[in-house]
């Protein structure tokens, strides 16, 4: 049913690349407006004014910010959530989806913990995320499966979830047009005309405004211990981010390992065996039988290393030495 709402332009998948993701676990029974989902959580957007699109299920609250809110159809689906659908049944995991750019959906405990698109993905920005998020697998499907599971997950698509991912800023007058509009295809009309009605009725019946405006009040006033830890929560947040900026100054591990690359190439009989990184400053610890001169040059020509000094050798039995590499950050 989905593909023909998105057919007749009712519905709207926005791909990956198009929207952020974020995750909060809120209490239990919990609900959350529209109006203060906004409040707390539109500050996350990388942009400015965006369309936020929620998914509440039990203490999870998915999150997509995007950057335009012009939308003719009046349901918004996020592809990451078509995915998760599909796939949070399997096994936990990491799954990537080899297409361009390439999408990553991280699944835990039949939770969406991460999804986002990334240019390249290689083993060692995998194993960093497996050990971020404590898993061990990763499944990967080429650019033909990707295309597959992604039409497998809006054939199973259940209606039942739709009702979450209406685009609640349609006013009446604009359902009076899109309704019109639609009529030429009556049996996908009758199909979201009802569903409108069933789920969100209160946003197209005026005669119920001024009733759920008093009920909003009157549960806003007993809420109040919600808002503090809300605000408490926020507050915290914005004191870590600051700390953050101010104090946490440290370089890019994903940089500082990719230039790694550069010092040991595949044909030296050379291995790095360990990397530390402070701070400001790293050592690195190396093992080879030739000349360790030419490592060492090649250190001092990483472009944001300042300094690189060899800081002790030990030479062992079978000729093997180990070099240990004293290396000095330029400022960030």
């Amino acid at each position: 049913m989905l593909e023909l709402l998105v057919k007749y332009k009712i519905a709207r998948i926005i791909p990956m690349q198009e929207s952020f993701f974020h995750a909060a676990t809120l209490p239990k029974n919990i609900k959350l407006s529209q109006e203060l989902v906004t409040l707390n959580y539109e500050k996350l957007s990388p942009f400015s004014q965006p369309l936020i699109i929620t998914y509440m299920d039990d203490k999870e609250l998915y999150l997509w910010f995007v950057k335009t809110n012009i939308f003719d159809e009046i349901f918004i689906v996020p592809e990451a959530f078509l995915l998760f659908s599909l796939l949070k049944k399997e096994e936990d995991g990491i799954y990537l989806f080899d297409t361009e750019p390439k999408k990553v959906l991280i699944i835990k405990n039949k939770k969406l913990l991460s999804a986002f698109t990334t240019a390249t993905m290689d083993d060692i920005s995998l194993q960093i995320l497996k050990n971020e998020y404590q898993l061990t697998k990763s499944f990967l499907y080429s650019k033909n499966e990707s295309d597959q599971k992604l039409s497998l997950a809006i054939k199973k698509f259940p209606l039942t979830e739709l009702n979450q991912f209406l685009k609640v800023s349609l006013t009446k007058e604009n359902m009076k047009h899109f309704v019109i509009e639609k009529l030429t295809y009556p049996l996908i009309s009758l199909l979201v005309i009802y569903s409108i009605v069933s789920y969100s009725q209160s946003y197209f019946l005026e005669e119920k405004v001024d009733t759920l405006t008093q009920e909003y009040q009157a549960l806003k006033s007993k809420n109040v211990a919600v808002k503090q830890a809300i605000k408490k929560y926020n507050s915290d947040i914005q004191r870590y981010e600051e700390f953050e900026k101010k104090e946490l100054k440290f370089y890019d591990p994903y940089k500082v390992i990719d230039d790694m690359y550069s010092v040991v190439l595949p044909k030296d009989k050379a291995i790095i065996t360990s990397l530390e990184i402070s701070n400001d400053t790293m050592r690195l610890l190396l093992e080879t039988k030739e000349d360790t001169i030419k490592y060492l040059k090649r250190l001092n020509k990483i472009k944001y290393f300042k300094n690189v000094v060899i800081e002790g050798t030990h030479k062992q039995q079978n000729g093997t030495k180990k070099i240990i590499f004293f290396i000095e950050m330029k400022a960030l």
